[in-house]
Order: structure tokens, then sequence, then C-alpha cells
């Protein structure tokens, strides 16, 4: 094997290097959003939940009896 061939094997192993890296970071830091995500879209949702059955409105009770038909949310959070 000559120089140039062991140079040009030389890149590419360290090309495959750095691109593996780049590939790890972008899916740990994709894995903390989506995680952020998770946790805000979580929280908001359970704003939102708890607000309803506290309204005067009728739909929006009924609202609440259709997302809450099987009393998931109620035994989450049992203050509703």
């Amino acid at each position: 094997m000559n120089d140039e061939t062991a140079e040009q094997e030389s890149w590419i192993v360290d090309g495959r290097k750095a691109l593996t890296q780049r590939a790890g970071e972008f899916l740990r830091n994709m894995g903390q959003d989506l995680d952020a995500i998770a946790k805000e879209y979580s929280s908001l949702q359970e704003d939102f939940i708890s607000q309803l059955p506290i309204q005067q409105h009728v739909d929006l009770k009924f609202l609440f009896f259709r997302l809450d038909f099987n009393e998931f949310y109620r035994r989450l959070c049992p203050s509703m």
C-alpha cells in the first residue's frame, strides 16, 4: 500500500468518525428537545383539563366529560 492510499483511507476513517459523532450529538439534542416539548405539552394539557370542571358553560363541562370519559385525568389528578 502506498502513502496516497493510506492517506485516503485515513481521511475516510476520520470522516466516518466525525459523521458518527455529529449524528450522536444531533440525536442527543433532538431527544432533549422532544423531552422538553413533551413536558411543556403535558403541563399545558393538565392546566387546560383542570380548568374545565370549574367552568359555568355547559359545553365546557361536556367537553371535560368527553375528554375524561374513562376518568383517566380524574385518577391522575384527584383534586378535579
